[in-house]
């Protein structure tokens, strides 16, 4: 067969480069072979040919060969040589780069997992709302998957968090929970759809005198949210003050009150507090969470939700079928009767 000789230029194999040199050489041929400029069943060139080719040492090479056969790029043929690997034999991988992990995460991971089938293999790393690790996940695995699903939770930032994702193909980028331009993206609409949602129940949300938006500013959860929160309450002229930690809201407590809380463990505070002082929801409080839990539903605890395992499916369909994807997942209301 054919032997495909890449033209590396100098830049690419500069001494001073960070990057190992085997790693920059394996990186280069992965793109040939994603840009199609090596085929299937294409033979590379030997270890001792490419050394004498490009003046580097059969250790090197050897070392880059490795690395391509762990991403299951190429397959070695006992006395024949290096050959590009067979589409059909390449099994997908896909990694996922969350901020944490927690219930409503999981069950849209294990959904992808489950309508993956067996042909996949998935890793899971997170960033914990911390652009410089993202910026290093996404550097230190560049090149080595085949698709990316991203949840870009982080306060601002959007600037630095699109320069960093432009390092990968767009192509194989699915942005999770946010609608990023040009990226394929399974999103909730919080900006619009919570305050739709917010308005089919508003006959009972009228009944409190204020609102109270428990929001922690780690970064750890859309800011949409916000934005979907306030825009409800200024269209309908609804009195709300915004609290970053739930200590502040609960003394801040003066009548009939409404807390909407994202974070789960400000929930449990407030429901430790209404206990505490002998409170009912729904007739001294009200409390509406986000994202269903199996806990919530044991307490009673009204949600605004979405159907995470169609999330999951819709993102394992863009891996499986590789079109692009802009599904925007509607959000609706649990009644619990806590608010």
């Amino acid at each position: 067969m054919k032997i495909r000789k890449a033209q590396f230029n100098d830049i690419f194999l500069d001494d001073n480069a960070t990057i190992p040199k085997y790693k920059r050489i394996a990186t280069y041929i992965l793109k040939e072979i994603e840009q199609g400029h090596f085929s299937e069943n294409d033979q590379l060139m030997s270890i001792t040919e490419f050394s004498i080719e490009y003046l580097i040492s059969r250790d090197t090479v050897e070392k880059a060969y490795k690395f391509l056969k762990s991403q299951n790029a190429i397959q070695s043929v006992h006395g024949k040589g290096y050959f590009v690997k067979s589409k059909d034999e390449h099994i997908l991988k896909v990694l996922f780069i969350l901020d944490t992990l927690d219930s409503y995460k999981k069950n849209i991971f294990n959904a992808m997992i489950g309508n993956l089938g067996g042909e996949t293999k998935v890793d899971l790393q997170m960033h914990q709302n911390s652009l410089l690790a993202f910026e290093n996940i996404i550097n230190n695995n560049n090149g080595k998957y085949d698709f990316y699903v991203v949840m870009p939770h982080f306060i601002g930032f959007q600037d630095n968090v699109l320069s960093v994702l432009e390092k990968l193909p767009t192509s194989k980028v699915l942005i999770l929970d946010k609608a990023l331009p040009n990226y394929n993206a399974v999103y909730q609409n919080f900006r619009d759809g919570l305050s739709a949602v917010f308005e089919d129940v508003f006959f009972k949300i009228k009944a409190y005198n204020n609102i109270f938006f428990v929001f922690s500013d780690n970064g750890q959860f859309p800011a949409d949210l916000m934005i979907g929160f306030l825009k409800f309450c200024t269209v309908n002229q609804l009195n709300y003050k915004v609290f970053t930690n739930i200590e502040t809201a609960i003394a801040n407590i003066k009548d009939k009150v409404l807390f909407a809380v994202v974070d789960e463990f400000h929930l449990t505070d407030l429901i430790k507090y209404v206990k505490k002082e002998k409170l009912k929801f729904n007739t001294d409080i009200g409390v509406v969470s986000f994202n269903d839990t199996v806990l919530k539903d044991l307490l009673d605890i009204s949600v605004v939700s979405s159907d995470y395992d169609q999330m999951g499916k819709m993102v394992a369909e863009f891996i499986l079928n590789k079109k692009k994807i802009l599904e925007n997942i509607p959000l609706f209301y649990i009644d619990r009767e806590s608010v």
